[in-house]
């Protein structure tokens, strides 16, 4: 026995909205985060000559940008790191990039879910 009348329509609008609302969110927090971080890297930067930028060796770097982009905390705490120093902050800058990369990926497949689950919801309730 259901207590309301279930509307497919009204729910998928429903479902569309709340979509739009989060993804709206999520693009104004990642323009924020990547303005943030060139400002940044550019603060941190001008405060070297050009000479004194120190990345990880090339090999270490690599391992650290594939950690970042197989395990998001691993980012997340490497950009950290990499961005409270002026020498890494390029390293830091691109882990922070993955991170930011990685969580946009989970926030569309978040949608995508919710709204297949509303358009089937349907069928599932009766």
């Amino acid at each position: 026995m259901q207590l309301l009348p279930l509307d497919p329509v009204a729910l998928v609008i429903a479902t569309v909205i709340a979509d739009l609302i989060v993804a709206g969110g999520w693009v104004v927090m990642l323009v924020a985060a990547v303005v943030w971080l060139r400002k940044r890297q550019a603060t941190l930067l001008a405060q070297l000559p050009p000479d004194a930028v120190e990345e990880p060796e090339g090999l270490i770097r690599w391992a650290l940008y594939v950690v970042s982009f197989i395990f998001w905390p691993a980012a997340l705490a490497i950009g950290a790191y990499f961005l409270g120093r002026p020498q890494t902050v390029r390293a830091g800058v691109v882990c922070s990039y993955l991170f930011l990369a990685y969580v946009s990926v989970s926030v569309v497949v978040a949608i995508a879910i919710v709204t297949v689950g509303a358009a089937l919801a349907p069928r599932w309730l009766g």
